[in-house]
């Protein structure tokens, strides 16, 4: 929540100024600032600047603009003042499909990668891990943390982290013939739907290395290169 500093408004109604700039700084014109469960909005002039009129109380503000990622805020504005809000400052949303990673203020591609299947047998029994294929990745790095992705109308996803010998599922054939999971880590993560078809997704990452996938009920094959599927690598460091 924003801090508010409260200017001397005489009688007026209580009044919320503020300013919606893009990641660059630059001022969005026609942002609507809009408090939700009352009839106040309004929009920004060409300064990116706003002053929002409405009755005193703890208002959910949110700012949005076409092509931008809307932003909430709980902003307590009790008594009859002018309020200042300070700078929102929205996101791009991506222009392509698929999932993008947060870096430097804005939502960017991912480098590519590919997972290999490989075909084992022991005995009667049969075994498959899909492993890194380095010479086709490039690893996205990563500082350990929550980080942000923003998933625009893909196909679905999956993140997988690695085992030792850079492999990030395998199942083997039981007595009955049925594939049963050996290994399978996925780290956790937490999705906010935005829209249809758009998301804000949270992966809780630990140092190591990781394979994010393209999803669709299972491992996304590359219709170019037989038994590879699509994702992308990713390293995690502390």
């Amino acid at each position: 929540m924003l801090p508010a500093v409260a200017l001397t408004l005489g009688c007026s109604p209580m009044a919320v100024e503020g300013e919606v700039v893009d990641v660059t700084g630059a001022p969005i014109a026609n942002a609507l600032v809009t408090a939700l469960e009352t009839s106040c909005s309004t929009v920004t002039d060409a300064e990116g600047k706003f002053d929002l009129v409405c009755q005193p109380g703890n208002l959910k503000l949110v700012v949005s603009s076409q092509g931008y990622l809307s932003k909430e805020d709980d902003f307590e504005a009790t008594e009859r003042k002018r309020y200042k809000a300070g700078k929102y400052v929205l996101v791009k949303i991506p222009d392509g499909k698929g999932i993008f990673l947060f870096d430097n203020n804005a939502y960017v591609p991912m480098k590519p990668g590919r997972l290999q299947r490989a075909l084992q047998a022991d005995g009667v029994q049969r075994k498959r891990a899909y492993c890194l294929d380095q010479t086709q990745s490039e690893p996205n790095v990563i500082k350990a943390g929550a980080i942000p992705f923003f998933d625009n109308e893909s196909t679905g996803w999956r993140p997988f982290r690695l085992d030792e010998e850079g492999c990030a599922y395998r199942d083997s054939r039981n007595a009955s013939g049925k594939w049963e999971v050996v290994y399978r880590d996925k780290p956790a993560y937490e999705e906010k739907r935005l829209s249809e078809g758009k998301k804000i997704a949270r992966i809780q990452f630990k140092p190591g290395q990781y394979f994010i996938a393209d999803w669709k009920g299972f491992f996304v094959a590359d219709p170019a290169q037989k038994h590879r599927y699509i994702g992308h690598w990713v390293k995690i460091v502390p």
